[in-house]
């Protein structure tokens, strides 16, 4: 029987893109628990977001509630199950018509119009791109001239779960790719243990409003630095 209000984080993805609910025997919700995440950085209503590589949707669904009516998530991913199965749970969710718009497109070459979006967010996407230089490409055409892009990746460990240490990004990749782009970085922090968290804004101005955060430690408590970024967005 369809449930008629699944929770917003019952629904989680396998790395292989197979749909799996309510059976996260690792407990992605424990370490990876999108809302509190989605806070800390400064989602906030009204803000036009690209979610790239979105899978089902687990972190679309959690940035449509927290950008409301007046802003909207465009959900991308090559994938039209996935797609399918993103729509369906905004249907079960009475969202919004247009809330949620899904795009089936490969990220490096998508039909979004250029200097739209106020975020580009990416989660866990980098180790599936074989142009990684192209889809940075493709974020700075996406994005406003002061936009903000976040990247949530795995850390470049060995862990139990998740994608093989070998295709794994290292955050200082990740800043070679942006920077070298004309990016600018505008936070670092690490959400929970297994994850690192980079922001950049697309124009120069973000050096001034740079925030240091390398102190941050794996694990501490996201309540007392919640949208302490909510200024660049």
């Amino acid at each position: 029987m369809k449930q008629n209000n699944p929770n917003l984080n019952d629904h989680v993805i396998r790395p292989s893109g197979e749909r799996r609910v309510h059976s996260d025997h690792f407990g992605r919700r424990h370490r990876e628990d999108p809302l509190p995440f989605l806070k800390r950085i400064g989602v906030h209503q009204g803000l036009i977001v690209a979610d790239l590589g979105c899978g089902e949707g687990y972190y679309s669904i959690p940035l449509a509630t927290l950008v409301r009516e007046s802003g909207m998530v465009y959900a991308v991913d090559q994938s039209a199950n996935a797609l399918s199965a993103l729509q369906e749970k905004v249907k079960d969710l009475n969202m919004r018509e247009g809330l949620i718009k899904t795009v089936q497109a490969d990220a490096t070459k998508t039909d979004i119009p250029g200097g739209s979006i106020d975020i580009v967010f990416l989660a866990n996407m980098f180790h599936n791109v074989v142009h990684k230089e192209e889809l940075v490409d493709e974020i700075k055409r996406l994005l406003k001239p002061s936009g903000v892009v976040v990247d949530i990746d795995w850390m470049r460990i060995e862990t139990p779960f998740g994608p093989p240490y070998a295709l794994r990004v290292s955050d200082n990749e990740i800043r070679g790719l942006f920077i070298g782009f004309g990016f600018t970085e505008v936070s670092y922090f690490i959400p929970d243990r297994y994850h690192y968290c980079l922001v950049f804004r697309k124009q120069d101005q973000a050096q001034d409003d740079k925030l240091d955060m390398k102190n941050d430690l794996a694990g501490s408590s996201l309540s007392s630095q919640e949208n302490e970024m909510g200024r660049y967005l």
